[in-house]
């Protein structure tokens, strides 16, 4: 696994660590800043605009309550009455985004809200407000059950998903955005007729026309504690790195080829030959203009490869009759390669050289593979090609679960090599990757 992959396994982890940390904190000093603050909001908004949006009962109750709170007596009078009703209501001031969370979900019949004062001959369990706690719960614990989900994802893929991860922080921080800005509003909607006021917040201002929603707002604000901070950072880390995984910082080759092979042997050659391993060459892609210099084994001197169709003299080609001409360079002795084109997908337009004895593996996995493709339907080792410099063909074998076709029909074998002719494409498991044997 590559270090994106390690990265995001480490960052998803401690993500999951938020459900821990404090989403809420009641006390009474923030009840009153609350307080505090939706009066003043009140007094801005009669200087603004006057009588046509805020009532004079309203402005009178808001200049009364700042009255009473520019007294230091009176507000920390106010804050101590504050924390002895929490007390009495509540097992605990601060709660956890797992414990709002267990909370939300199941809330039923038992409802506590701050301060408020209630219309007689109404329950606030018949507003449908549990409705929207629920919401809230399951917008809470969606993100972190991702979370779980990208970590395994990660672990069996051995890689980073830069999209999933992008769509992790995007969930994230649309949670969040939807628990300062869209929650208020439905939960006053739901409570509109059944709460008369709340403490030092008074009638004429509560239902005042967009004051209650606000009233709201400005509680959950005060409320909320340092552990949403967090859980915003991240979304925000998540959005970056998605985005980085998927542009920058994108993964494509492995790190580290097969170092082991079976021994294969083609027709006319001898079983018992050596092999080379895996990777001894290299598959280096490359376009139809360029040079590959490439060392060959039992030389220390490197051949130089001419460009895809260019006639050079010295590179022999296998006569109609299959027996291989002799290509002197130098002191050495030198088979071509076989090339395979991408010419749709991820590397379409890009060739890859096959040396012969060596097999071409693609997949998604670094370990097992020497082109790693991102495509979600390829599998982690989904097909081997080889090349036989003697006959000129192909030798092909299907490792994946979705299956490699062919473009003269039919699907490559699973069991055993299957000798293909050069012109044919290879499709894998769709034809959104499409290979030809050149």
């Amino acid at each position: 696994m590559k270090w994106q992959g390690w990265l995001s396994i480490a960052l998803l982890a401690l993500f999951m660590v938020t459900l821990f940390l404090p989403r809420l904190d009641i006390s009474g000093e923030s009840y009153v800043g609350m307080a505090e603050e939706v009066n003043e909001h009140v007094q801005e908004m009669a200087e603004q605009d006057g009588d046509d949006v805020v009532s004079p009962g309203a402005v009178s109750a808001a200049a009364a309550a700042a009255d009473e709170f520019g007294a230091d007596k009176t507000r920390a009078d106010r804050v101590e009455e504050y924390d002895e009703n929490i007390d009495k209501a509540l097992d605990t001031h601060s709660m956890s985004n797992l414990f709002f969370g267990k909370w939300a979900l199941t809330v039923d019949d038992t409802l506590y809200f701050d301060g408020a004062e209630f219309v007689p001959d109404q329950k606030i369990e018949d507003s449908g407000v549990q409705s929207v706690f629920k919401m809230a719960g399951i917008f809470l614990y969606i993100p972190v059950l991702s979370a779980i989900v990208l970590i395994v994802l990660c672990i069996l893929n051995k890689r980073a998903n830069g999209l999933l991860l992008l769509l992790l922080g995007a969930m994230t921080g649309a949670a969040e955005l939807f628990w300062q800005f869209v929650m208020p509003g439905m939960i006053w909607s739901k409570i509109d007729g059944y709460v008369r006021s709340f403490t030092s917040i008074s009638n004429e201002i509560l239902y005042s026309d967009g004051l209650g929603s606000y009233t709201i707002s400005s509680m959950i604000t005060h409320f909320t504690s340092w552990g949403r901070a967090v859980t915003l950072i991240f979304a925000l880390l998540f959005i970056v790195l998605g985005i980085l995984f998927m542009t920058a910082l994108k993964q494509r080759y492995a790190g580290s080829f097969r170092q082991e092979m079976p021994e294969f042997a083609f027709p006319g050659e001898d079983a018992g030959a050596a092999v080379p391993p895996a990777g001894a060459f290299g598959s280096v892609p490359r376009s139809n203009s360029d040079s590959i210099t490439m060392p060959m084994p039992g030389n220390a001197s490197a051949l130089q490869m001419p460009p895809q169709g260019t006639p050079s003299a010295g590179f022999g080609m296998p006569p109609a009759g299959g027996a291989a001409l002799e290509n002197k360079m130098g002191a050495g002795m030198a088979a071509r390669a076989g090339v395979v084109q991408c010419t749709a997908g991820q590397f379409k337009g890009s060739t890859f050289d096959i040396r012969p004895g060596e097999e071409f593996i693609i997949g998604r996995d670094p370990k097992f593979c020497q082109l790693i493709l991102e495509y979600p339907k390829i599998s982690r080792k989904h097909c081997g090609i080889k090349f036989d410099a003697g006959s000129g063909n192909y030798f092909v074998r299907d490792y994946s679960t979705n299956g490699t076709r062919l473009s003269t029909g039919g699907k490559v074998s699973s069991m055993n090599y299957q000798e293909v002719l050069p012109g044919t494409a290879l499709y894998l498991a769709t034809e959104k990757e499409t290979f030809l044997l050149e």
